[in-house]
């Protein structure tokens, strides 16, 4: 009676063992997670034009939430999309990226914002919104070089040259 009783529970430990290193295992490929970040939304990206210099994207930074990332998204000539957040650091610094997964973009999925931290879509890695944390080489976003004092600007020459490297597979561009 006593070893049934010990058989069954080192089968039970057994069981148990096996199913946490299945989880283990699909968490560290992005199988699990890859799921449910898929199934975030991407956010709303608000409409954004060349100026009459048309060699940057100008915003103003009374425009962008502090401490979050505001989308922006930019139709080319031939009307694809490029999609690239900005945040307003609250010491009055701001970092800018294209929206898309420097490992990941070759899906287009992009980035969704849960709380104050923004989770591929593809991979589900979580990067601080604030961008200024160092970052695995293949999962990061892909900056942008801005320029920031009365207002933010985007040399579109970069940005374009960016998105045409990081374009999803089967799109012209992100």
């Amino acid at each position: 009676m006593r070893s049934e009783r010990l058989a069954a529970t080192v089968a039970i430990a057994v069981a148990l063992i096996a199913t946490c290193s299945l989880v283990a295992i699909l968490s560290r490929d992005g199988s699990a997670s890859e799921t449910a970040s898929s199934a975030l939304p991407r956010p709303q990206a608000m409409p954004i034009q060349l100026t009459s210099d048309d060699r940057h994207f100008h915003i103003q930074p009374k425009t962008l939430a502090e401490g979050r990332a505001n989308f922006f998204v930019y139709d080319t000539d031939d009307q694809s999309p490029v999609r690239f957040f900005i945040v307003r650091l609250p010491d009055e610094r701001y970092a800018a990226a294209l929206d898309t997964c420097k490992g990941c973009y070759k899906q287009g999925l992009g980035y969704a914002v849960n709380d104050q931290v923004l989770v591929c879509r593809k991979c589900g890695h979580r990067v601080p919104v604030a961008m200024d944390q160092p970052q695995p080489d293949d999962c990061h976003p892909v900056r942008l070089d801005i320029t920031a004092d009365h207002d933010i600007r985007i040399p579109v020459d970069d940005m374009m040259a960016l998105a045409s490297q990081y374009t999803p597979v089967g799109t012209s561009s992100d």
